[in-house]
């Protein structure tokens, strides 16, 4: 696949704390390579991300965030990427009745293809 010399931003997914519950849900799926991920926890509790619906990859404490730069050590220009068609699922590290308050933000930057 041929790569454009520019990036894209998708669109900025906000979870709010409502449709998070104590098992995985699925909140995106990314519609292009991903050389960045970032991740801010707005939320007043834990919560765990993943990417195949069953397992915990990221975790963020309350109030918390990060940034995942994929391409930073790729040996070869754009070689390490986050797949198109990826999808990001969310899951709260809490225990019922425990509710969740707030929102998480997830933001990609991907390869203009």
């Amino acid at each position: 696949m041929a790569w454009k010399d520019y990036i894209i931003w998708e669109p900025l997914t906000i979870v709010a704390a409502s449709a998070i519950t104590t098992s995985f849900v699925a909140v995106i799926t990314i519609t292009a390579p991903a050389i960045c991920m970032l991740i801010k926890n707005g939320t007043n509790g834990d919560v765990l991300l993943g990417i195949d619906g069953t397992t915990a990859k990221w975790g963020f404490p309350a109030s918390s965030g990060a940034a995942y730069d994929m391409t930073t050590n790729s040996p070869t220009y754009n070689q390490l990427m986050l797949r198109e068609g990826t999808t990001i699922y969310i899951e709260w590290n809490g225990s019922a009745p425990s509710i969740p308050t707030g929102n998480v933000y997830i933001e990609f930057m991907e390869v203009a293809v």
